[in-house]
C-alpha cells in the first residue's frame, strides 16, 4: 500500500532533479581570445604581456604567454572592437585593432 510520506518523498525527489537539472543548463554569455606567440626566429615568445582591451567600455584583460607560447582569456564581451596589444621585452611590440569576437567561440 502507497503511504501519503512515501508520495511525498518521491515528489520533492523529482522537484530536486528538476530544479538541479535547469541550473546545469545555462547559457553562454561571453567568448573568449586564444592563441600562440611566436618570435621571428619561430621559438615561443614566453613571458610576453598580452592586453586585450574592449574598446567601448576600456575594459582590460591581462595575460601572459606560457612556455608554450600560448595565452587565452575568457568571460571577454561578445562583439567588439577590441584591440590586443604584445608586449614583450625581447621582441618588438606589436598592436592588432578591429578584433571582433561571437558567442561561444575563441
Amino acid at each position: 500500500m502507497n503511504s501519503p510520506a512515501k508520495f511525498s518523498r518521491i515528489a520533492a525527489a523529482v522537484a530536486l532533479s528538476i530544479g538541479l537539472s535547469t541550473a546545469v543548463m545555462a547559457q553562454e554569455t561571453s567568448s573568449s581570445i586564444k592563441g600562440s606567440l611566436v618570435g621571428p626566429a619561430g621559438a615561443p615568445a614566453a613571458g610576453t604581456t598580452v592586453i586585450i582591451t574592449h574598446v567601448p567600455t576600456g575594459a582590460r584583460k591581462t595575460v601572459q604567454v606560457n612556455n608554450a607560447g600560448q595565452f587565452s582569456s575568457q568571460g571577454l564581451r561578445v562583439g567588439g572592437p577590441y584591440t590586443v596589444e604584445f608586449d614583450s621585452d625581447k621582441f618588438d611590440d606589436k598592436v592588432i585593432s578591429d578584433v571582433y569576437l561571437q558567442l561561444g567561440e575563441p
